[in-house]
């Protein structure tokens, strides 16, 4: 009988567990990954993928939950979903010791660009290989001011970020880097703060209803850095009080617009590139 009650209690738990879904149920669900037991009792959830690149299915909170400490991990398949994140619900006990193996060897960012963002992450998307497609929400009643912070980093995939409103106190902190992949972040007509660009081959991008209301504080071939919002300071780096956003991608293209307004279309980065190599290709035939 006890061997019994004990079985139907863990048929019981998993049915709860299978209830859960996206946070939003006009999102999208967030990827398969693996489920650590221990954050059951958390509102958030940490997701592990195996050193092989297969994946289990993801435990994401019940609907209309807010998460933090949301952190997953793909080795080859893609990232995507939507999710609610909210910087002071609570947080999960941690990542677990594979999870931060692994990830350490999902796209090392350079020195310069490490650690830049500060606090622990709200949300934390790596993948090796995979492209990475998040939309999110930061919300939370809480009159006490926080900060959501958001890392992605890929090595050879694309990044698309697109938060669509965040709650009036609330900041957010992105934090996006990509070795070989291009970086598209779209943000809300409430961001108010400093958006640092930096692509080593000088291709990025201020997408047209954004760039009609940004003011440029420095431009070089590779890096751009604005400001967004009327209230912006002009201030760059840990001690803006405002929003923040840092994207880096070493050989990609770097995006930046407003959700809702601004359009891209992802093939356009490999268009380019492969326009550019033949322009380059038809120049040395036309000189030999």
């Amino acid at each position: 009988m006890i061997v019994d009650h004990e079985e139907k209690s863990a048929r019981n738990e998993k049915q709860g567990l299978a209830e859960y879904g996206a946070p939003d149920r006009d999102f999208v669900p967030g990827p398969p990954a693996y489920f650590s037991a221990r954050d059951a009792s958390s509102s958030s959830a940490i997701v592990v993928a195996s050193p092989s690149g297969s994946t289990l299915p993801v435990v994401t909170p019940p609907s209309g939950v807010p998460t933090n400490g949301l952190s997953i991990f793909t080795v080859l398949e893609p990232i995507k979903g939507s999710w609610l994140l909210d910087p002071l619900a609570a947080q999960s006990s941690g990542p677990s010791i594979l999870q931060t193996i692994v990830q350490h060897r999902a796209g090392r960012r350079p020195r310069h660009v490490r650690n830049m963002t500060l606090g622990a992450p709200t949300a934390r998307l790596d993948s090796r290989h995979g492209n990475i497609s998040a939309v999110l929400r930061v919300v939370g009643e809480s009159p006490t001011p926080a900060t959501a912070t958001i890392r992605s980093t890929t090595r050879s995939g694309n990044i698309v970020l697109e938060l669509v409103s965040k709650s009036p106190t609330r900041t957010v902190n992105f934090d996006a880097y990509s070795r070989s992949g291009n970086i598209s972040l779209l943000i809300p007509r409430s961001f108010s703060g400093v958006v640092e660009l930096r692509a080593r081959n000088g291709d990025m991008e201020l997408l047209p209803a954004l760039a009609s209301s940004v003011r440029i504080v420095r431009a070089s071939d590779r890096e751009t850095v604005v400001l967004v919002g009327n209230n912006a300071l002009p201030q760059v780096g840990p001690t803006s009080t405002g929003d923040l956003a840092r994207l880096c991608a070493r050989s990609g293209r770097v995006r930046l617009g407003f959700s809702g307004e601004d359009v891209f279309n992802e093939s356009d980065g490999v268009i380019a590139k492969a326009s550019h190599l033949f322009q380059k290709l038809t120049t040395r035939s036309a000189s030999s």
